[in-house]
């Protein structure tokens, strides 16, 4: 028995410890010289899917000074140290004086100016719903088909530069490597598979396991495959099904659509 309370009295103690480590403000404690640092750490660490400037791009744009994930001190600590499931913000083995500089940093990016629209919002809403064929591949508060990445709040999650690159080329923006695909490419790298019967379809993947893969094809049917029934399953690293824009619209429609969607910010 003793030794039991023993137990539980150091694992009080460990999260007594931990939780005080929550209270602990950055912007309050910390000076200029750890901002800096912290910002060192974020670009060794965070910029590779935030930018440089947390300005976004694989990784949420985080300039701004309400992030959905980090309202808060306590979460922002909790989002370095553990990431966030099913999305590729990973865990870190940071330590608590790095992770606190690195939050510091954060929370100044939400002071950072951001980009003004390129375009204009409400022509480029009539342009996605109605000329573009957007709806046709991307969900939007419920609305249009989902081949491709919802994008309900892809003005909170993706940069404007992000966004005018993902319409110009959107090779530029597609998963590039080998397996393991994790993260928020998992399921949109793109497949073609060969059945035995002759039959090629190709489309985004939704889940592979050792044995069997599915893919959603353009017209949003998931179609699951034997990979003992394939003849060849290629995995098209830096391929989109999604068309470059730059030749069917003018720069100044890419800009009005990438207005729109920069207003696009989900649940507050």
């Amino acid at each position: 028995m003793n030794i039991l309370f023993l137990f539980l009295f150091s694992l009080f103690c460990s999260l007594s410890l931990a939780a005080a480590e929550f209270v602990y403000d950055p912007a309050v404690n910390l000076g200029q010289v750890d901002v800096e640092a912290g910002e060192t750490t974020f670009r060794i660490h965070c910029a590779r899917c935030h930018g440089m400037k947390g300005e976004g791009g694989e990784g949420t744009n985080l300039n701004r000074p309400r992030l959905r994930h980090a309202r808060d001190d306590a979460q922002l600590f909790d989002v370095i140290t553990t990431g966030i499931d099913g999305t590729g913000m990973p865990s870190t083995l940071l330590t608590n004086r790095e992770i606190y500089q690195a939050m510091a940093y954060v929370r100044s990016l939400g002071r950072v100016e951001q980009l003004p629209p390129p375009g204009d919002a409400v022509r480029g809403e009539t342009l996605y719903w109605n000329a573009a064929g957007c709806a046709a591949c991307h969900i939007v508060a419920g609305k249009g088909v989902g081949v491709g990445p919802e994008l309900s709040d892809v003005g909170a999650r993706r940069g404007t530069p992000y966004l005018l690159r993902a319409l110009s080329d959107p090779r530029a923006e597609q998963p590039r490597g080998t397996p393991p695909m994790e993260g928020p490419y998992a399921a949109y790298l793109t497949v073609r598979v060969h059945t035995e019967d002759g039959r090629v379809l190709e489309g985004m993947r939704v889940n592979e396991d050792a044995f069997s893969i599915l893919l959603r094809d353009l017209n949003g049917t998931v179609h699951s495959f034997s990979k003992a029934g394939l003849t060849r399953l290629e995995k098209l690293f830096g391929h989109s099904l999604m068309p470059g824009y730059e030749s069917e619209l003018t720069t100044e429609q890419v800009n009005d659509i990438v207005s729109y969607l920069m207003t696009l910010e989900g649940e507050p």
